[in-house]
């Protein structure tokens, strides 16, 4: 499992100074949102999970600025492990315009990354860059000198649209997670002509007729030469990201099938993957701004020499992320910091039916897909492997609850 401990944002310099130990109460209180960096995380009644490839683009940045395959880290860490196993292509995956960082640390090099940073996503992730500290000796016998740091920064954030907006729904809807709890979320939609005027903007991936469905919603983001969608999915069989975004991955990959013939309820009809008037849509807002560090990775020791008197150590390794979903689009970003020192010990299946009527001429399937139970967001970038960000939405932490 990777360790992760999310913070909800309520100032970055009080996040900072807040103890691990309350995040990790938190979320053992139930209702929570927490970060993995391992997207084979099981999920657990009652918990949001959001999985982004930046903190794996941030390991294996800190792997080449090593030059080394995988980092075996002590004591051991799990989460680390996941990451040396994960294969991520980040010229595909990540929205344009990432960020990288990875140097020998110094005040230029962290003043460079916060000018970059305060561009890109705003003071708040400018803040997570500290002010430098100079090499020091540490207390301990023998003493323990810092010979080298380095700091590895990487940076996502996309804005993208809907082509069409949608219209807020003013009446709130229950929302009932895994654990039995009931809210009332506000959220937003479409029906009726407003339904039909979307065209292929919004089309079903899949749909077994109960309850099982995936919705592929196109984005805009201004740029012909970066397509993205995001995709909206019911768990069904799974129980992790990883198997739900391979099925999504697939679907996307899938020969499309606009029409097709249905049986339900004893009747037959036409099943167009494409909306018209007689659909309904319904999602809720769902966002989080949240700061969060992996105590499996903290603090840990890496590429120890074999007399064990030299290694290099890792800091707090922290993520600052913020996400929303509306009416109008979506806003996605994430920062992730890795800082680390080099020290020593030395004083130096669809529903289908075959056709006995021309399907043409069926009467078409009123479909209705309200996304008032736990489901998976992703956020694609066209011809990924993976997506940028990935929810599971389990709880009323990421809605928008009405009280």
């Amino acid at each position: 499992m990777a360790g992760r401990s999310f913070l909800p944002w309520t100032g970055l310099a009080l996040a900072l100074q807040m103890a691990l130990g309350f995040a990790h109460a938190q979320a053992l209180a139930g209702g929570a949102v927490e970060a993995t960096l391992d997207v084979a995380e099981t999920f657990r009644d009652g918990v949001s999970l959001v999985w982004s490839p930046n903190g794996q683009a941030a390991w294996d940045t800190l792997k080449a600025y090593h030059k080394v395959d995988k980092i075996v880290m002590r004591p051991r860490s799990v989460t680390a492990e996941a990451l040396d196993a994960f294969q991520l292509d980040k010229g595909k995956v990540l929205p344009p315009d990432t960020l990288i960082f990875a140097e020998d640390d110094s005040p230029e090099f962290r003043e460079r990354i916060r000018t970059a940073l305060r561009k890109q996503v705003g003071e708040r992730a400018a803040q997570l860059i500290e002010p430098y500290q100079p090499l020091r000796v540490r207390q301990a016998n023998p003493p323990i000198v810092e010979i080298k740091k380095a700091l590895i920064v990487t940076s996502i954030a996309a804005r993208p649209r809907f082509p069409n907006h949608f219209v807020p729904d003013a009446s709130p809807k229950v929302f009932r997670d895994r654990k039995g709890g009931s809210y009332l979320a506000l959220g937003f939609g479409a029906q009726g002509k407003l339904a039909a005027s979307q065209g292929d903007n919004v089309r079903v991936l899949t749909d077994d007729l109960k309850g099982q469905h995936a919705l592929r919603f196109t984005f805009y983001t201004g740029d012909a030469n970066d397509r993205q969608c995001l995709v909206l999915s019911t768990p069904g069989i799974h129980q992790n990201l990883d198997s739900a975004l391979k099925e999504v991955r697939e679907l996307l990959a899938k020969e499309r099938v606009p029409t097709r013939a249905v049986e339900k309820d004893g009747r037959r009809w036409r099943y167009e993957d494409i909306f018209s008037t007689d659909d309904v849509l319904w999602l809720p807002y769902f966002q989080t701004t949240t700061l969060c560090e992996y105590p499996d990775l903290s603090r840990k020791k890496y590429l120890e020499s074999p007399d064990g008197l030299m290694w290099w150590e890792l800091g707090a390794v922290q993520q600052l992320l913020s996400m929303k979903l509306n009416h109008e689009g979506a806003l996605v970003e994430s920062t992730f910091k890795v800082p680390a020192t080099f020290l020593s010990a030395s004083s130096a299946a669809d529903g289908s039916a075959g056709a006995s009527v021309p399907v043409e001429q069926l009467p078409p399937y009123p479909k209705r897909f309200v996304f008032d139970r736990p489901f998976i967001a992703s956020f694609w970038r066209e011809g990924a492997e993976w997506p940028y960000l990935a929810c599971w939405i389990d709880g009323p932490e990421m809605l928008t609850v009405k009280k």
